[in-house]
């Protein structure tokens, strides 16, 4: 498995235990070194805990860019680490004015269950000309978090009223602020829509899971057979490696297996498999229950943008 702050520790020289970023060796490591070097090796690690050594972070794993930053808004004590373009979302909601954020949360009120993201922005398309899925975005961040730290709508817009103060580059003039202010109640109100509501709860479980696939790799090679005195390359075996990167707790994670022709074979026949019952079931509860539910198959059709 590569890891991003093994190189960096390799970089400055830091030798430590194998694999270990900042020469931090683990238990494993010092128990099987010589006796004499034993003490040495635990006494290096509790003086480099001491000193306040720890091992850096790897970097967060690729996720769509909308989820990822949901999370990480969700995951801060409040919204102060809104983006650039959050903050563009939020001139948008207040150019709308008290007037357009009303008419919006009417059209909200009167269309049916959304699930994904993109399907909150042609609402605010509707009424702006630029940045409408900034804005729509900005929404589902402010629900979500709402949601994820058990705080009223009204405190996490008082949040985001701070960090517009605070964060937002170029400031916005007093007179922005003020307008900002004038459409608190109605931020509010959209904020806490049921259809928003709904939607940040079905993007927060489409992701509820302790791993979480980012991307896959097959690699070929082939790998010769010499001959006894090691001259020429008398055969050639050619065999396959799956690598398979994964979020786990926060931190990318890499899974490498080695693969035969019959196992290639094997994973084709279960993803194939996969789609299949999964088609099957969205026809079966639509036929059952389409009238009072929506379904959807998650990553279908747009679900959210990669990178």
């Amino acid at each position: 498995m590569r890891s991003y702050a093994t190189v960096q520790a390799r970089a400055r020289g830091d030798s430590g235990g194998r694999g270990r970023p900042y020469g931090e060796a683990s238990h494993a490591t010092c128990t099987r070194t010589a006796p004499a070097r034993l003490f040495s090796c635990l006494a290096g690690r509790l003086e480099r805990r001491r000193a306040g050594q720890r091992r850096s972070r790897r970097p967060a794993a690729v996720r769509p860019d909308f989820v990822r930053e949901l999370l990480r808004s969700a995951s801060m004590a409040s919204l102060l680490g809104f983006s650039p373009t959050d903050l563009a979302g939020l001139a948008v909601l207040r150019d709308l004015g008290p007037s357009g954020l009303s008419m919006l949360t009417d059209e909200l009120s009167k269309a049916s269950v959304l699930l994904k993201p993109t399907e909150l922005e042609p609402f605010f398309a509707r009424h702006v000309s630029s940045h409408a899925q900034a804005a729509a975005d900005v929404m589902i961040k402010v629900a979500f978090a709402a949601r994820a730290h058990g705080k009223s709508i009204e405190t996490v817009v008082s949040d985001v009223a701070e960090t517009i103060r605070v964060r937002a580059t170029p400031p916005w003039s007093p007179e922005e602020l003020a307008r900002w202010n004038e459409i608190s109640e109605q931020v509010c109100s959209l904020a806490g829509h049921e259809r928003l509501r709904v939607l940040s709860k079905a993007v927060d479980l489409k992701y509820a899971h302790s791993n979480i696939y980012q991307r896959a790799q097959l690699i070929t090679d082939v790998r010769p057979v010499f001959d006894g005195a090691h001259d020429r390359p008398v055969a050639a075996v050619i065999s396959h490696t799956l690598q398979v990167v994964y979020q786990r707790d926060g931190q990318r994670e890499t899974l490498t297996l080695a693969l035969d022709d019959l196992d290639v074979d094997q994973l084709i026949e279960q993803a194939n498999g996969a789609k299949r019952k999964a088609e099957r079931l969205l026809t079966y509860f639509e036929d059952k229950l389409g009238s009072e539910m929506r379904f959807e198959i998650v990553g279908k059709e747009g679900d959210v943008d990669e990178q």
